[in-house]
């Protein structure tokens, strides 16, 4: 259920005055792929500190092997223009545009807009925190 993606409905316990609930977070793998955990449900009964430090680190690595494979690409887009372009195949004699401006904007606006969202759940928990939620938040740029 986390990132609220998972639509379900919780029976009442039959014959326990209480019931258990096991809840197991999902992230990909591949750091390319969205990524809508949140932090929200948890935070008022959390220790803060804490948790916001692990959210963080969390946060900044997965942006790290996003940008570590932008740069990856970019590497090898230029080495196969360099080849084409130089027939002594030399770095520093690239005649081909590598960067699209445009893509490149609007991927590191992304980047950006994950970051805002990371910074936005870790706002001061308020008595609206403690409702309960049926939509996600977007940040807007």
């Amino acid at each position: 259920m986390q990132g609220r993606q998972i639509s379900h409905v919780a029976l009442p316990a039959g014959n326990m005055p209480e019931r258990v609930t096991v809840v197991t977070p999902f992230r990909p793998r591949n750091a390319l792929l969205t990524d809508s955990s949140t932090c929200m449900n948890v935070r008022p009964a959390s220790l803060l500190p804490e948790m916001y430090y692990q959210w963080t680190t969390y946060r900044l690595k997965l942006l790290s092997e996003r940008f570590q494979h932008e740069a990856e690409l970019l590497d090898r887009k230029y080495g196969e223009a360099v080849e084409r372009s130089d027939s002594a195949g030399r770095p520093g004699h690239c005649s081909e545009a590598i960067v699209d401006l445009e893509k490149l904007t609007k991927w590191m606006d992304d980047q950006m807009r994950y970051m805002k969202q990371t910074v936005y759940e870790m706002r001061p928990v308020t008595a609206k925190d403690y409702a309960p939620k049926n939509e996600i938040t977007e940040i807007t740029l």
